[in-house]
C-alpha cells in the first residue's frame, strides 16, 4: 500500500473515532470502497499504539479511542464475515473489549450502537455457522449427526439468549420518542430472536414476537402503492 492510499486510510480512521456515534453507519456507507483488509489493518496498527499506552498509562480521551476503534473494527469486520464466517467471531470480541469502557451510564449511545452491533454480529454468526454445519454433517454417520446437531442446537440457544439480551438493552437507551428509526429497527430484530427461539416457552416467545413487530409497525409504515390511471376503481359505500 502506497503512502497516498495509507494516508486516506488513517484519515477515515480518524473520522470514524472522532464523529458522533450517529454518523458511523452514514460514513461507513458513503466510503464503502475502502471498507477492506487495509483498513482493518490501520485500525488495528491505530488500536496497537493505543494498547501500548493502556499498558503503561493512558488518558481519558485515548481509552475513549480505543474503545471506539473496537466498534469501528467490530462493523468492518462483521462486513467481511459475509464471505468469511470467521470475522464474525471477531467482531464480537471486538464488541466485548468496547464494552470494557462504555457503560450505559458514562457512555449510553455509544453502549447502545455496541450492543446492537454485537446482536448483529451473533445473529450472522448463528446463520452463517448453521449453514455451514448444516451441510457438511450431511456426510457424517447418523451418530454423529445426532450429536452434531445437539451440540449446534444449544449453541444457537445459548446465541439466541445473548442476542434478545443485546437487542433489550439497546431499547434502554433506543425510545420511540426520541428515536424512532433505531427504535423500530430494534423492535423488529427482536421480534426475529423471539420468533426463533424455540426453547423456554415457546408460546410465550411468540407473543413476545407478535409485541414486537407490532411496535415496529409504529414507525414502519407500509407505502401506500400508487393508483395508476386506468387501474380497476374500489367501490366504496
Amino acid at each position: 500500500m502506497d503512502n497516498l492510499h495509507k494516508q486516506t486510510y488513517l484519515e477515515l480512521v480518524e473520522t470514524l473515532t472522532n464523529c458522533p456515534v450517529e454518523e458511523i453507519d452514514k460514513i461507513f456507507n458513503l466510503r464503502s470502497n475502502l471498507i477492506d483488509v487495509d483498513l482493518i489493518r490501520a485500525m488495528n496498527d491505530e488500536l496497537d499504539k493505543l494498547e501500548h499506552q493502556r499498558n503503561t498509562h493512558i488518558s481519558q480521551s485515548a481509552l475513549e479511542s480505543w474503545a471506539r476503534l473496537q466498534l469501528c473494527l467490530a462493523l468492518s469486520y462483521s462486513y467481511f464475515g459475509r464471505e468469511q464466517g470467521e470475522n464474525f467471531e471477531k467482531a464480537i470480541i471486538s464488541c466485548e473489549k468496547a464494552l470494557q469502557v462504555y457503560t450505559v451510564e458514562t457512555f449510553p449511545r455509544e453502549w447502545a450502537k455496541t450492543h446492537q452491533t454485537l446482536g448483529d454480529a451473533l445473529s450472522s454468526k448463528t446463520f452463517f455457522t448453521h449453514n455451514q454445519k448444516k451441510s457438511s454433517l450431511l456426510e457424517d454417520s447418523l451418530q454423529l449427526l445426532n450429536a452434531h446437531k445437539f451440540r449446534l442446537s444449544q449453541e444457537r440457544e445459548d446465541n439466541n439468549r445473548r442476542i434478545i439480551t443485546c437487542y433489550e438493552n439497546t431499547l434502554k437507551v433506543y425510545t420511540y420518542e426520541t428515536t424512532p428509526q433505531e427504535w423500530a429497527r430494534m423492535q423488529s430484530l427482536l421480534g426475529v430472536a423471539y420468533h426463533t427461539r424455540h426453547y423456554d416457552q415457546p408460546l410465550e416467545n411468540q407473543e413476545r414476537a407478535i409485541i414486537c413487530f407490532e411496535n415496529a409497525l409504529k414507525v414502519f409504515n407500509p407505502i401506500p402503492l400508487p393508483i395508476y390511471e386506468g387501474s380497476t376503481p374500489v367501490e366504496t359505500g
